[in-house]
């Protein structure tokens, strides 16, 4: 299972559910450090991605990964996330922001 740090979310549970364009998605529900939930839809191809950075092999394996890895599923070449180029995102690993 996945190594929780106190400082990010992690995945709680994964369903298929229906994309915008008619293809399946999961759903990868975060739970935070503070309590606070939220849903990410992902696609297969970077869902594909993401069990492989993960090194697992269902989805059931990503419960208890850190949201991270999620991210390590969109992470492609010429792929514009101004998102993650946040100064107050705390990648693991990074120091956290006080400020």
């Amino acid at each position: 299972m996945g190594h929780l740090q106190r400082d990010e979310p992690i995945i709680v549970s994964c369903v298929v559910g229906p994309g915008h364009d008619g293809r399946a998605e999961v759903v990868a529900e975060l739970l935070y450090p503070n309590g606070g939930r939220s849903w990410l839809s992902i696609g297969e191809e970077a869902l594909s991605r993401a069990v492989d950075a993960a090194g697992v092999t269902s989805l059931d394996g990503l419960t208890g990964q850190p949201w991270t890895v999620l991210v390590a599923g969109l992470n492609m070449p010429g792929l514009n996330m101004p998102g993650l180029d946040m100064p107050g995102l705390n990648m693991p690993g990074q120091p956290i922001s006080t400020t």
